[in-house]
């Protein structure tokens, strides 16, 4: 159970996953009044019992809604928000991105935590797609070799506006690093508190969010820009960077 007075909410990305099993929050202090759910679906079911629940685009894949939160909460954001995909347990298997008892270590937790765990199934996903090297630092992180973050000739995931991230962190930051790899934690499945997100600015947000395309540009909603800004939110908010002001 949740023992600490700091207000916390659940906010779900979903995209077509049955989230019945966000049931099992209930005994760790979340219900349907402190549970927000963007609903991304092909066919929309009635999530209501589970949380409040907003229609949401099918684009810039789960950061598009991590930045939709940000955004309209920022004056009003709970102590702890901890984000999640619904399929945090699908893909045919129970343990995809996490395990549960990371899960509900992160429900409890009042300090920034990843909930990757390394030896679930998507690792091998990002071992096989995305990575030519890679490696696991600890649980709740990768560590990716900066040439494999260049999405300039990537037709899967095309670009509008940045390929690489180190042009999109130029872009939003006066003093970036430029490291040879980037620690980052897949799927942006992460407990944040509102601190945290309050270094910077709401225009910051707004200016990552306005990079994330609709589909009248490309019919793939995962465009290069959303895997860079999940490149960026780890770097960003575990960093103190300098915002650029236009």
């Amino acid at each position: 159970m949740i023992t600490s007075e700091l207000s916390k909410k659940l906010v779900v990305s979903n995209y077509n996953s049955d989230l019945e099993w966000l049931k099992m929050t209930h005994s760790n202090g979340f219900t349907a009044e402190n549970t927000i759910i963007y609903d991304r679906s092909d066919n929309k079911k009635n999530w209501s019992h589970l949380g409040e629940t907003f229609l949401s685009p099918n684009i810039g894949a789960n950061q598009y809604d991590i930045l939709r939160f940000i955004i309209e909460y920022y004056d009003n954001l709970p102590d702890i928000s901890i984000f999640i995909k619904g399929n945090l347990f699908s893909k045919g298997e129970e343990n995809y991105y996490t395990t549960k008892e990371r899960f509900i270590q992160g429900l409890n937790e009042n300090k920034f935590f990843s909930l990757w765990v390394d030896k679930c199934l998507a690792s091998n996903d990002f071992r096989h797609l995305t990575f030519t090297t890679r490696e696991s630092l600890e649980e709740g992180r990768l560590s990716q070799p900066i040439h494999d973050c260049d999405f300039t000739n990537n037709h899967n995931h095309e670009h509008r506006y940045f390929s690489r991230v180190h042009d999109l962190w130029d872009w939003c930051f006066t003093d970036s690093p430029k490291p040879n790899s980037i620690e980052f934690t897949p799927a942006c499945n992460f407990v944040v508190p509102k601190k945290i997100i309050l270094k910077y600015s709401i225009n910051l947000y707004k200016k990552l969010l306005s990079i994330l395309f609709d589909t009248e540009f490309s019919s793939n909603p995962t465009c290069a820009e959303s895997y860079l800004i999940e490149r960026t939110f780890y770097f960003m908010w575990n960093n103190d960077l300098s915002e650029r002001v236009d």
